[in-house]
């Protein structure tokens, strides 16, 4: 990966770093979009289900999705470096049994694996560039991150075509999980050798267990319909289960500010929502991508035009700026702490 000319002032050890942080990046959201074309090689090669196949592209984003919040939590904790390694090193078991796999069920049960371990090291890439870069070298970082997210989203179908062209429609797909090997074992080896060690928060930090059990809830209870209840011609069931999903999130939304308000350990902290910077990048990117996901008749260059002028800002505005603080706080020592204040 080439060093971008607007991160040259940084120290080659953090752009190295960097590097090895965006492969991270690249192979999680590569794998949200290579599937797509090897669908039908699915169904001719395993001979699987249209129920398989919705869940092998939905399932990874839904597990993907759970992973984020708590592995940030356990990053808090026990350091970002090691659950970024472990959270790769698990992507990269879990595509090789998607590649092995010889029935619907180990697919189903191995891809929702590789999407958990996704979420995992992929929450810890933007914790460990807040803690590499200062000040506006961190904006120039998320701002190469930004355009890796659009690059690799639009690289995955095509990289997914060739692969399955190139090896066939019969057992085409299992390349293309099987490539992820070795790149994943030079992305770990190269993670032990250049990410540097950041020193983890000695503070006991109590998991917020309630807080987890309700913004899951949420999160499936939205998800699920959205996944099955097209292909079963919207039961009344889906319908139910998506309008119990806004009212589990405002329990989830109350219970952290109870939790706060205890000087308790949140899942999600109330406070980032006082910044001003990071709700108006947090609220326009909800509607965008809730708009985005609606609007499918409008053309795709369109709308691959627009994500890749508002992702990259909004990005920078709504995290590389505002969480920073958040971070260094919960990974230095406690008694390092009263040195650091948190807006």
């Amino acid at each position: 990966m080439t060093e971008p000319s607007e991160l040259r002032s940084a120290p080659r050890s953090a752009r190295l770093a960097l590097a090895v942080l965006l492969t991270g990046a690249l192979m999680a959201l590569l794998d949200t979009t290579i599937v797509d074309v090897a669908l039908p090689a699915m169904y001719t090669g395993l001979g699987a289900s249209g129920s398989t196949l919705s869940w092998v592209f939905s399932g990874y984003l839904l597990a993907y999705g759970l992973a984020l919040v708590p592995a940030g939590r356990v990053g808090d904790r026990y350091g970002h470096r090691p659950v970024f390694l472990a959270g790769l090193i698990l992507f990269t078991a879990a595509s090789t049994a998607c590649a092995l796999a010889q029935d619907d069920l180990q697919l189903i049960l191995a891809r929702a694996v590789q999407g958990l371990a996704a979420g995992i090291f992929y929450t810890a890439i933007t914790a460990l560039i807040q803690l590499m870069f200062p000040g506006e070298l961190r904006g120039r970082a998320f701002a190469v991150m930004g355009a890796t997210i659009g690059v690799s989203t639009a690289l995955g179908p095509l990289a997914g075509g060739l692969i399955s062209e190139h090896f066939g429609a019969r057992d085409g797909w299992r390349y293309i999980f099987g490539v992820n090997l070795p790149i994943g074992v030079l992305a770990v080896i190269a993670a032990l050798w250049l990410l540097p060690p950041v020193p983890r928060n000695e503070r006991r930090v109590r998991t917020d267990w309630i807080g987890f059990v309700l913004l899951t809830t949420g999160l499936v209870s939205m998800l699920v319909p959205l996944i099955q209840g097209q292909e079963r011609g919207w039961p009344l069931w889906s319908y139910l289960l998506m309008l119990s999903s806004p009212p589990v999130l405002v329990c989830f939304a109350l219970w952290e500010r109870r939790v706060a308000g205890r000087g308790g350990e949140p899942l999600v902290p109330p406070r980032l929502f006082r910044s001003r910077a990071f709700t108006g990048g947090v609220v326009p990117a909800l509607v965008y991508f809730a708009a985005f996901t609606g609007i499918l008749v409008v053309p795709l260059l369109a709308g691959g035009v627009g994500s890749g002028l508002f992702i990259p800002p909004n990005m920078v505005v709504s995290v590389a700026f505002v969480i920073v603080a958040f971070a260094l706080v919960l990974a230095l020592p406690e008694r390092s702490r009263s040195d650091h204040h948190v807006p």
